[in-house]
C-alpha cells in the first residue's frame, strides 16, 4: 500500500507534501509477530517484576502472559459493552495528557540532575506516547492542536518544551492541555452510539446486494528474438456479483476489443492499462500508486456500470437466466475501503500524466458519492466498503485503555506497560472485537437469529486524510476557517493553496479542476460511517473457531450519523457471509493469520475479478499473436 511522508518542516519556507493520516499508514502494528505483541497487564507485569529496558525484555515481557490475553479480553467484554464511548473518549484524552506531562516534568527533573541515561529512556517512552497522540487524537479525531487559526482543543508538547524550564524544572511547562468541552462538541459530530457494544435487530427487507471489485492482470509477451526484451503490459477490470432472490449472477467490465480504441495516453488515464511505455513518464514514487488509483477506478466505474444498468448479469452456477423482478441494488458492498487509495491533494494537482490518472479516479469516486445523496433520484442504494486489512486503528487503543487502566483497580495505569499497551495494542482492530463479541455471547447468551452485535459508529471525513494536517483546520483566501460543509467555503482554501504554491513556484492546475474533478465535492459533502459487526451464527455454542471481522464502512452524503444505512449494511453481512480464505494464512497457528468473514457476494466478487484478470490475459494475449502473424504475413 501506498505510505505518505508524515514528516513536518519547520522551515516557513518549505511547502511539505503529505496528508493528516493515510488509511495505508499504521497507528499501531498490524501484525501480531512484531512489536504489537506486547502481554496485558497484570500482577505478573514489567512494573511488578522489575524487567529491564530494551529488545530482549521487550520479547520477555510479551511471552509473560500471552495465554491470558484473550481471556482477559472475553471476561471484561461485559463491562466493556456498557461503557459510553463518547465519554470515554474523552477520558482517554485527559489520560494522555497527563501521562504526557508526567513523562515530560520526569524528564525535565532528571535533565537537572544531568542524569543522561535516565532521560533518555523517559524520552523515548515520551516520544512513543505523543507521537502516537498526535496521530490518534490530531489527525484521526480531529481533536485540533492549539494553533493561531484552530480551536484549542488539545495541545501536545514537543520533549524540548520540558527541558528549557531553567533552574524549576517544573516553573515554566505549559505542557499538554486539553479542553474537554470543546472536545466534546467536536466529537458529537463523529461518534455515534449509546454503548460499544450493542445488538441490533437485522433488517429482512434487504433482498438484492451486489459486491465489486477490480483486479489486474499482468501480461508479459515473448518476442521470437532472445536478445529483445519481453514485452510487458498490465490490464485492469472491474467485476460485479449479483444476490438477487438467492440466485447469484456476475459481470465484468472488459473487453480484449476495447484496447485497438484506445492511444497510450488515453488508456492509461481511464485506468485500462499501464505499459512499459507510460513508465517512463513516471516518478519512481508514482509507479505503485498508480496501480493503486487504476484499480480504484476500474471499481468505481462498475459501481456505476451497475447502478445505471449497464452491466451484462450472467448466471452464476445452474440458475434461471432471466432476472425477474430485478430493479436495482438495495446495497453495494465495495471490496475494501469506499475512499481512493491514492487521495492525497498533492497527488491531485500533480501537473503530469500521473495526476491526470489520479483526476480521473477521484472523479468517478465523486460521482458514486453524488448518488449516495439522501436525496439522490437515481438510485436508493446504500454503499457500503469491506475492508479486511485495515491500515489504522481507531477501536482497539480505546478497548486496551479501558482495559488497562480503568478495568483492573489493581493495575498500575502509570507503568510501562501499561501505556504502551494504549498507543501499541496487542491485538488489532479486525480480531478484538470477535473476542469481545464471543465474551458477550458467553456471558449474556447467544443473539437471536433477527440480532446481530455491532460496535458504535464512527465517522470519518473525506478530507480528514486527503489534504495536508498544517491545514486542518482548513482557512480560506480571507485567512479565516472556513465552513467545511460549503463548497464556497472549499473553493476559497483551493485558491488560498494555489496562491501559496504560486509564490513558491510549485506546480499548480487550474483551480476550476478542484471542483470539475470532485475533490471539492468530496470534501464539502462526503464522509464514511464505520463500525465492526458480528453475525449471530458466528456466536452459537459450538461456533468456537478463530476468526476475524472487516470494518464496514457506508458511504454518508451529507457527512452524518446513518444508523438505518448501516443497519442495512451489517443486516446483508449477517444474513450470508463466507470465510475469505484467500486473505488468511495456512495453520491459522496465530490470531492475525485466520480467515477473515466477509459479506459472501464479496468473495463471489473477488473469483470473478480474478477470472476476468485471466480470461483478459489470454485473450489479450491471443489477439496481439493472431495480429503480429497477419501483418508478417501481409509484408
Amino acid at each position: 500500500m501506498p505510505t505518505d511522508d508524515m514528516s513536518v518542516s519547520n522551515d516557513p519556507g518549505e511547502i511539505p507534501e503529505f496528508t493528516a493520516l493515510s488509511d495505508e499508514e499504521e497507528i499501531v502494528p498490524m501484525e501480531l509477530s512484531s512489536r504489537g505483541e506486547v502481554s496485558l497487564q497484570d500482577a505478573n507485569s514489567e512494573a511488578d517484576q522489575g524487567l529491564p529496558d530494551g529488545v530482549y525484555w521487550d520479547i520477555v515481557e510479551k511471552q509473560l502472559d500471552s495465554s491470558k490475553l484473550v481471556q482477559r479480553i472475553e471476561e471484561a467484554a461485559p463491562d466493556i459493552a456498557e461503557l459510553d464511548p463518547l465519554e470515554t473518549l474523552l477520558d482517554m484524552v485527559q489520560w494522555t495528557v497527563d501521562q504526557i506531562n508526567k513523562l515530560g516534568e520526569q524528564m525535565g527533573e532528571l535533565h537537572q540532575k544531568g542524569a543522561s541515561g535516565q532521560v533518555r529512556t523517559i524520552r523515548d517512552r515520551y516520544e512513543n506516547l505523543a507521537g502516537w497522540a498526535r496521530r490518534y487524537f490530531h489527525e484521526f479525531w480531529q481533536l485540533t492542536s492549539f494553533s493561531s487559526h484552530g480551536q484549542n482543543v488539545l495541545r501536545i508538547p514537543e520533549k524540548e518544551e520540558f527541558f528549557d524550564t531553567g533552574k524549576d524544572p517544573r516553573g515554566d511547562i505549559e505542557g499538554a492541555k486539553f479542553d474537554r468541552q470543546k472536545a466534546r462538541d467536536h466529537l458529537e459530530g463523529r461518534v455515534f452510539g449509546d454503548r460499544i457494544i450493542e445488538r441490533i435487530e437485522i433488517s429482512e427487507s434487504t433482498t438484492n446486494v451486489v459486491g465489486t471489485d477490480s483486479s489486474v492482470a499482468r501480461v508479459s509477451l515473448q518476442n521470437e528474438s532472445r536478445l529483445t526484451p519481453e514485452t510487458v503490459f498490465e490490464l485492469y477490470a472491474g467485476a460485479a456479483a449479483l444476490d438477487h432472490d438467492d440466485r447469484r449472477f456476475t459481470d465484468f467490465d472488459f473487453s480484449p476489443a476495447n484496447l485497438k480504441e484506445y492511444r497510450q495516453r488515453e488508456a492509461f488515464r481511464k485506468g485500462l492499462l499501464l505499459s512499459e511505455n507510460a513508465l517512463p513518464q513516471l516518478k519512481e514514487s508514482q509507479v505503485k500508486k498508480a496501480r493503486f488509483a487504476a484499480l480504484d477506478l476500474r471499481q468505481y466505474r462498475e459501481v456505476m456500470r451497475v447502478v445505471k444498468n449497464d452491466v451484462s448479469w450472467r448466471p452464476h452456477g445452474d440458475v434461471d437466466e432471466q432476472l425477474g423482478d430485478y430493479t436495482g441494488s438495495d446495497l453495494m458492498f465495495m471490496d475494501g475501503r469506499l475512499t481512493p487509495i491514492v487521495h492525497l491533494m498533492s497527488e491531485f494537482h500533480s501537473d503530469d500524466l500521473y495526476g491526470e490518472l489520479v483526476r480521473k479516479e477521484m472523479q468517478h469516486f465523486a460521482r458514486v458519492a453524488e448518488l449516495a445523496r439522501e436525496d439522490n433520484w437515481e438510485t436508493d442504494t446504500t454503499f457500503a466498503g469491506v475492508v479486511k486489512e485495515p491500515g489504522i486503528s481507531w477501536f482497539a487503543p480505546i478497548v486496551f485503555w479501558y482495559l488497562e487502566t480503568q478495568h483492573d483497580g489493581d493495575l498500575d495505569q502509570d507503568s510501562d506497560g501499561a501505556i504502551r499497551n494504549v498507543w501499541q495494542p496487542p491485538l488489532s482492530d479486525v480480531v478484538l472485537p470477535h473476542l469481545l463479541f464471543r465474551g458477550l455471547a458467553e456471558a449474556n447468551g447467544v443473539p437471536e437469529e433477527n440480532e446481530s452485535f455491532s460496535t458504535f459508529r464512527v465517522l470519518r471525513r473525506f478530507y480528514d486524510n486527503s489534504i495536508p494536517s498544517r491545514d486542518i483546520p482548513p482557512r480560506g483566501l480571507d485567512d479565516q476557517l472556513i465552513d467545511t460543509e460549503s463548497m464556497d467555503g472549499w473553493m476559497s482554501y483551493f485558491e488560498r493553496v494555489q496562491e501559496r504554491r504560486k509564490s513558491f513556484d510549485r506546480e499548480t492546475v487550474d483551480l476550476d479542476t478542484y471542483r470539475k474533478f470532485g475533490f471539492a465535492t468530496a470534501c464539502a459533502n462526503m464522509g464514511s460511517l464505520m463500525c465492526y459487526a458480528g453475525p449471530p451464527n458466528l456466536y452459537t455454542a459450538h461456533q468456537r473457531n478463530p476468526i476475524r471481522l472487516p470494518r464496514l464502512e457506508v458511504l454518508v452524503n451529507p457527512p452524518r450519523d446513518s444508523k438505518e444505512q448501516m443497519r442495512e449494511a451489517i443486516s446483508a453481512f449477517a444474513h450470508k457471509h463466507y470465510s475469505d480464505d484467500d486473505h488468511s494464512m495456512d495453520g491459522y497457528d496465530r490470531l492475525e493469520e485466520v480467515p477473515v468473514v466477509v459479506p459472501r457476494v464479496i468473495v463471489e466478487s473477488d473469483k470473478i475479478a480474478k477470472y476476468a484478470r485471466d480470461r483478459i490475459s489470454e485473450d489479450v494475449t491471443h489477439d496481439i499473436h493472431e495480429t503480429v502473424q497477419d501483418l508478417n504475413s501481409s509484408n
